[in-house]
């Protein structure tokens, strides 16, 4: 249901608070004695909100309103909010009788006291009486059938069509007419009321006058009940059109809207399932716009007949709060607060405005300020508790849930508060119980079950769950949460298809939240669908809606180093670095910090930033754990590079000099080992690689190159200097045993080299050793250089020399 957007600074005519007032006083007594009580309710809560604005002196205004309407009389009504006035038969005694019963429930006996009496008063009561003994037959019917929790989906109100077939007659016929089947009523459908008749066109435009606009709204709801919605939105047009302060009637307009009126309404007929595998096979993916369009199926358009008046505004704030348009509502709740300024209607929806956009300081302090104004308040007591519940707020839970218990222990709403309060204690058990006895109270009670299919999830009972959201969206197919908490359920039973098509739904319904796309993203990545594009768009789309969790930033930027886009994932991964250091110093202690500060660190010390990539072990340390160890690694290989590199990896992991030690794979593990050209290869000694590999998740591996490449150094000396007798010995990367000419010469100088470094080592008798072995063989420098590699791997254990070095050198320092 699309709210209609404009202007709400001001609420239209009669904009006057003395025009309102007296609207709302005719509507409390009208309202009241038809039986509509809710409505009456609501009618006075807004007048006594409106008094408070206009009253100068505390306690004087009802008072002084009393005395101002009883010397201007019915006549001081503005004609904007034309409607039925005193009825004649009000005083009648068989009406005051009647009246009774009603009040007692007793419904039959309402309707038979009321059977001689023909005037509008008597007649919209006589049949309402019909109508809600209907009702409450039915509802005996399905608990006869079901239980007090069933279905009762196929239990229709027997006194439906009787009671169309009346009302069509008397608001359709002239009084000529009356032997006209009722077939012909219902196929002139309320649109006929608006046709003249051939001839007598002022005749038809009078008889649309003279017609009752309860009669209308009694109409529409059975027109709504027995499922016919558009009909029923043109007779509850009709019907606000002649007296819009029934606010059953937006109520009834609203419900028909968004798809979820009671009875026999195709939402509750047909409720939502399951996708079986024939119409949601594993392979298929519904279109983005699939699930927009399903939940609207059942939805309607606003009627373009609906009249311009103040109590629209209510109308359209609820209709967009109901709908998820809450910053609309607030908008036009804004507007309305101007002039009904001590209004609890009005203050309790900017809270349930706020609570919808996870505004939770500001909805509590609403609801603190309600209960202060009416301390024996129940309406949005449930809602409040949830606030609670979210900040795990225990002692004013415990208040909260005390003092409804004193209020009125047996109403839905106090039920909730107590199930979310023993949820609260971890008492599940206790918690399902409190809300199966508001489902027992009120089956349609949309947060019990919701809240219930939430307890079941916490004692894995998932079947159940999926039960109990099934039945929140039979209630109201636009409740988000329902469809999460379905999708929570099937993700729960490793059925990421199923999940995606509900969490697909609530996303519709809520497309600004970012908890539904993360869990949509979620979905996407499972291995049985492997959708990474879709789920980088999903988690983009939860950034967009500025993720509070910041889940969507930290998976994105999982997925982009999953893909190798290393810059966006350096961006994500410092951004949400920074969203938990704005947390406290314990977020800092977090998985998800770990992982940040750990490809960071990687990061920095692959592109040369090797200052930033030590401050980063520095930190990742403080995490303790299994971090400290693989920080500890890492810092050896950052001030192994600082000390003898200190520049950045070269692209491909040429020959030339400055560039830092590239991981290997093959040859002696972690020690010297043979290089494509027959050169000795290098590797930094790394406490988690395994012996053989590279370090999970680190860059693909370059190409080895010889030893004396490999650790060649443009500035800053050599530890080949001693041995090498120059500054430092350059290599282009070329086999020591390459076929061409100088290979002799080559590999000698490498021998020599090496000599350097395993003199530091205090290894240099192995070179002796090898130069023996390799002429007792007769072989020559490549046979010696062979003989060294197996020395110095069976002495060092498969450790590379250089950070064997490397650690020598510290533990001499330290």
């Amino acid at each position: 249901m699309d709210v209609e957007r404009g202007p709400s600074a001001s609420v239209p005519s009669p904009a006057s608070p003395e025009g309102i007032a007296a609207e709302l006083t005719q509507a409390c007594h009208d309202l009241h004695a038809r039986g509509l009580f809710q409505a009456a309710q609501w009618a006075a809560e807004q007048l006594v909100g409106l008094e408070l604005h206009t009253s100068q002196l505390p306690g004087a205004g009802a008072w002084q309103h009393e005395q101002a309407h009883s010397q201007q009389g019915l006549s001081a009504r503005p004609q904007a909010a034309a409607g039925p006035r005193l009825d004649p038969d009000e005083n009648h005694p068989q009406y005051l009788l009647a009246r009774c019963y009603f009040q007692a429930k007793e419904y039959r006996r309402a309707a038979h006291a009321l059977a001689g009496l023909t005037g509008p008063l008597p007649t919209f009561l006589r049949l309402y009486a019909t109508y809600l003994a209907g009702e409450k037959r039915r509802e005996e019917e399905r608990i006869e059938r079901g239980g007090p929790l069933g279905r009762g989906g196929d239990v229709a109100n027997p006194e439906l069509e009787g009671l169309e077939a009346v009302l069509g007659e008397m608001l359709l016929l002239q009084p000529g007419q009356q032997q006209q089947q009722p077939e012909a009523v219902a196929a002139g459908g309320v649109q006929a009321r608006q046709a003249p008749e051939a001839g007598g066109s002022g005749r038809g435009h009078q008889q649309q006058q003279q017609q009752d606009p309860f009669l209308l709204y009694l109409y529409g709801e059975v027109l709504a009940a027995r499922g016919r919605g558009q009909e029923a939105l043109e007779a509850l047009t009709l019907s606000l059109r002649a007296y819009p302060c029934n606010w059953s009637a937006w109520q009834t307009v609203q419900s028909v809207c968004s798809g979820a009126s009671g009875g026999s309404s195709a939402s509750a007929a047909t409720p939502p399932s399951a996708p079986s595998p024939g119409s949601f096979p594993p392979h298929h993916l519904l279109p983005p716009h699939a699930a927009a369009s399903a939940a609207a199926a059942s939805a309607l358009p606003l009627p373009a007949g609906l009249p311009v008046h103040w109590a629209r505004e209510f109308f359209l704030a609820a209709a967009a709060l109901s709908g998820q348009q809450n910053q609309e509502a607030l908008s036009r709740l804004q507007g309305l607060a101007q002039v009904f300024r001590g209004s609890l209607a009005v203050e309790a929806s900017v809270a349930q405005a706020h609570y919808n956009l996870q505004n939770f300081d500001e909805a509590q302090a609403l609801y603190e300020d309600l209960l202060a104004r009416d301390p024996f308040r129940i309406e949005g007591a449930d809602t409040f508790s949830n606030i609670l519940f979210v900040k795990e707020a225990a002692a004013p839970l415990s208040v909260l849930a005390h003092r409804v218990a004193a209020t009125d222990k047996y109403r839905p709403e106090s039920c909730c508060v107590l199930g979310n309060y023993y949820s609260l204690q971890g008492s599940h058990e206790k918690a399902v119980e409190c809300f199966r006895r508001a489902l027992r109270l009120d089956p349609r009670c949309l947060a019990a079950w919701t809240l219930m299919g939430h307890e079941y999830m916490e004692v894995k009972n998932t079947p159940a769950a999926i039960d109990a959201y099934r039945r929140a969206i039979d209630v109201s197919p636009q409740d988000f949460r329902a469809w999460y908490g379905l999708g929570q359920a099937y993700e729960l039973l490793k059925m990421p298809y199923y999940a995606l098509y509900y969490y697909r739904r609530a996303a519709a319904l809520r497309p600004t939240d970012a908890r539904m796309w993360c869990a949509l993203a979620q979905c996407y990545v499972h291995e049985q669908v492997g959708l990474t594009d879709a789920a980088i768009r999903a988690y983009q789309r939860a950034v967009e809606h500025n993720d509070p969790d910041g889940i969507a930033v930290h998976k994105l930027a999982k997925l982009y180093e999953s893909r190798g886009d290393l810059d966006s994932a350096e961006r994500l991964f410092r951004h949400s670095l920074q969203r938990l250091e704005g947390n406290g110093p314990q977020a800092l202690y977090s998985s998800d910090a770990v992982e940040a500060l750990s490809f960071l660190a990687e990061r920095c010390k692959d592109t040369g930033r090797l200052a930033e990539a030590e401050e980063l072990c520095a930190r990742l340390m403080d995490a303790g754990g299994p971090a400290k160890e693989r920080a500890k690694a890492l810092a050896r290989e950052i001030r192994s590079l600082a000390t003898y590199g200190g520049g950045g990896r070269e692209p491909g992991g040429g020959g030339g000099g400055g560039g830092p030690l590239a991981p290997h794979r093959g040859g002696l593990g972690l020690g010297l080992g043979l290089g494509p050209g027959g050169g000795l290869t290098h590797a930094p000694m790394d406490a988690d690689t395994p012996m053989g590999g590279t370090p999970g998740g680190r860059s693909p591996p370059t190409a080895r190159r010889p030893l004396g490449g490999a650790l060649s150094f443009s500035r800053g000396g050599s530890i080949f200097a001693a041995a090498a007798g120059g500054p430092s010995v350059q290599r282009s990367g070329a086999g020591l045993r390459s076929g061409g000419g100088g290979g002799a010469s080559a590999s000698a100088a490498a021998l020599a080299a090496e000599g350097g470094l395993l003199h530091l080592l205090g290894l240099s008798h192995l070179l002796e050793a090898a130069e023996a072995e390799a002429e007792g063989g007769g072989g020559g420098a490549g046979a010696a250089e062979a003989a060294l590699e197996e020395l110095v791997a069976a002495e060092l254990g498969g450790c590379d020399p250089t950070a064997v070095l490397a650690v020598m050198q510290q533990l001499q320092h330290a």
